[in-house]
């Protein structure tokens, strides 16, 4: 399954924001989205300093060991059903968005058909969640804990992500750098085709929608919803099902592979969210308020 990648892609203002808003006016905003890294960066790596220095005076060996249980049935070979859904999907869905969709490239296509099987694959996540988990979907989705706390955790955990992640992404730019010096690093489709002027202006509604709803249900349904649950199930040991999940995550975005390592750590992030709350409203906002903070900082122009 496809999402948005790293936060910190460069590049120039999407062409469908050029038309909306004068040159000045986009820069003036750029310029502020900057200043606002700048707070995001600090701001986070405060946090991190915090919760290394309360799990130091609080002697926490292991953040994960009361982890909420999730009561389930669920078997290994299950996860194989929200995939071939996908799959299925995506593939089939394609020639349908060139016929009754005018406009689209076969770029676009591909990513509108890549959101239809997502929301295809949640879908199946849901059935599975239903039939295997104690309290249904619901339970799944919500678990057993407050939505306000829910809601802080993931707040808290999306400003830990974006300067961690976004060390780690440009060290990795920087490698392939210097190993690679006149290898140009490749883009998010989703970036590029929002970059395109010869995509029609309603595509970017649906790329949009895709990334910022779509793919964060997904995508938190399907690697942490069902495949960690079944790790923990198989393996006993959360930390073993949240670093597992966490690498696939990663290498599922392999089309943009320089953030591979950055999406591992995300994952990561995101698990240890699941994995103290039992439920997935705080991964999935997390995941769709990093997703926004991406499209939002190339639609001005402010990518790093």
């Amino acid at each position: 399954m496809n999402s948005l990648g790293c936060p910190f892609a460069r590049g120039a203002s999407l062409a469908w924001t050029a038309a909306a808003c004068n040159a000045t006016a986009s820069s003036d905003v750029a310029v502020r989205l900057q200043q606002a890294d700048v707070w995001l960066f600090w701001v986070g790596l405060a946090v991190a300093a915090g919760l290394l220095l309360w799990a130091l005076f609080k002697h926490v060996g292991n953040p994960l060991a009361n982890a909420v249980p999730r009561p389930n049935t669920l078997p290994l070979e299950a996860i194989f059903v929200p995939i071939s859904v996908f799959i299925i999907v995506s593939l089939s869905g394609t020639p349908l968005v060139h016929r009754f969709a005018e406009g689209y490239s076969q770029r676009g296509a591909n990513l509108a058909a890549g959101s239809v099987g997502m929301a295809a694959g949640a879908a199946a996540c849901l059935y599975l969640s239903a039939r295997f988990f104690t309290g249904g979907f619901s339970g799944f989705l919500f678990g057993r804990g407050r939505i306000a706390r829910q809601v802080g955790e993931s707040l808290l955990f999306l400003l830990l992500s974006l300067p961690l992640c976004g060390i780690v992404h440009e060290a990795t730019r920087w490698v392939f750098h210097v190993l690679l010096p006149d290898y140009a690093l490749p883009e998010h489709d989703v970036i590029e085709a929002l970059r395109d002027p010869a995509e029609p202006s309603w595509t970017a509604v649906t790329l949009w929608l895709g990334a910022v709803v779509v793919a964060p249900i997904a995508e938190e349904c399907f690697f942490r919803g069902l495949f960690q649950t079944v790790l923990v199930n198989t393996f006993g040991r959360p930390w073993m099902a949240v670093l597992t999940s966490a690498v696939v995550f990663g290498f599922a975005h392999g089309s943009q592979w320089p953030a591979v390592p950055a999406l591992a750590l995300l994952g990561v992030i995101l698990g240890c969210l699941y994995e103290r709350s039992g439920a997935l409203v705080g991964p999935i906002l997390m995941h769709a308020l990093f997703n926004l903070r991406t499209l939002t900082w190339e639609a001005f122009g402010a990518g790093s």
